[in-house]
């Protein structure tokens, strides 16, 4: 069972603003680092935290281990046809995910929606960020979804994607109309993060963990 990861050890006493990124893979999804390797990424980047978010998937988490520069935080990318969300504070097996959470799997799993996972983490207490909701073809479509159950939101994804020039500037419109209707939804960043370099093929710069950042007062 995946629990090397914990929420419950205090990693610094020390309150103050600490900077990190939000959204970041391992080779457990679709990542090319494995965790060491990320970790190590991170810390090279003069990162506080980053939120390890797998697709899918919790296994990453037994190969953290016990990190003493840079803090990990468990999560997970949940990933549907009709919309990505990262659920944050995932520290083992939990029965929402059942039916879709499986090692290296990103496929669809007939009779869930996000809109219905987001209501069964809100419950749990666990906190939920809507990513890039409107870059295509990944952008958010999951009419269904309550904003009370919707914590954070991505309003800056990874800047190397070509596409992100405009879907970021788009998200960011999209969390000032919630905010003008009342909706206090905080708005966040997340590199997006699965590899130094870009694939063979792929016309764009290179990704870059922590760009861009998220600073947490804590």
């Amino acid at each position: 069972m995946a629990e090397a990861l914990s929420l419950s050890k205090v990693f610094n006493t020390q309150a103050g603003w600490y900077r990190g990124d939000f959204h970041a893979h391992t080779n457990y999804s679709d990542g090319e680092h494995t965790p060491d390797e990320l970790v190590e990424v991170a810390r090279a980047e003069g990162l506080d935290f980053i939120v390890v978010t797998d697709h899918n998937t919790i296994s990453a988490f037994v190969e953290f281990g016990d990190q003493r520069e840079v803090l990990v935080i468990p999560g997970m990318e949940v990933t549907f046809r009709d919309g990505h969300f990262n659920v944050f504070g995932v520290e083992g097996w939990s029965e929402w995910m059942e039916g879709f959470v499986h090692d290296r799997d990103i496929g669809e799993r007939p009779g869930r929606a996000p809109s219905d996972i987001l209501r069964q983490t809100s419950a749990l207490g666990l906190l939920n960020s809507l990513n890039h909701p409107l870059l295509e073809p990944w952008e958010w479509r999951d009419g269904a979804a309550e904003m009370g159950d919707v914590h954070c939101v991505e309003v800056w994804n990874d800047p190397s994607w070509p596409d992100n020039l405009e879907a970021n500037p788009k998200a960011l419109k999209l969390w000032t109309k919630w905010l003008n209707a009342g909706c206090r939804v905080t708005a966040i960043g997340g590199s997006d993060y699965h590899r130094p370099e870009p694939k063979p093929g792929e016309d764009k710069p290179p990704e870059r963990l922590g760009l861009p950042s998220t600073y947490v007062y804590a």
